[in-house]
């Protein structure tokens, strides 16, 4: 949109979009209290200066879907064949397999392998279909 509207050039856009694509594709996602997530699947609360999870926050499936969502979107959007739209687009179909949906957090323990897990609270319609809707978002990405 930004592009299509003249508020960022083409390039500057897809810089924008690269610099945040690679920071995910390149973070820490060992679930320790520095990490930004855990198998694919990222915290809610993230320190805007290193990207570390903030406050103990949870593995948020569906803050996760929307950021895989954002990223399918420009994958889809950015289809030139330059070096950082080709770039793009790689670490795009990086990120989304990565998530690993059937170990999603159980619900009713909080003392899981890579802590913060989702509380029972935290259990909601949201975090239950945001991996289908990712599946779905996927599947359509490739058709």
């Amino acid at each position: 949109m930004a592009v299509d509207r003249g508020w960022l050039t083409r390039v500057d856009a897809v810089q924008r979009c690269l610099s945040v694509l690679r920071f995910f594709r390149d973070s820490d996602q060992s679930g320790s209290p520095e990490a930004t997530g855990f198998k694919g699947f990222y915290y809610h609360f993230l320190d805007m200066q290193t990207g570390v999870r903030l406050w103990r926050s949870e593995l948020s499936t569906i803050d996760t879907a929307l950021l895989i969502a954002g990223a399918l979107t420009a994958s889809r959007y950015f289809t030139a064949n330059t070096p950082d739209e080709t770039e793009l687009r790689q670490v795009v179909e990086m990120l989304y397999p990565r998530q690993s949906h059937p170990r999603l957090p159980d619900p009713g323990r909080s003392d899981q392998e890579g802590g913060g897990c989702l509380q029972p609270y935290a259990f909601d319609t949201d975090n239950k279909i945001a991996p289908a809707v990712l599946d779905q978002m996927v599947n359509t990405n490739k058709a």
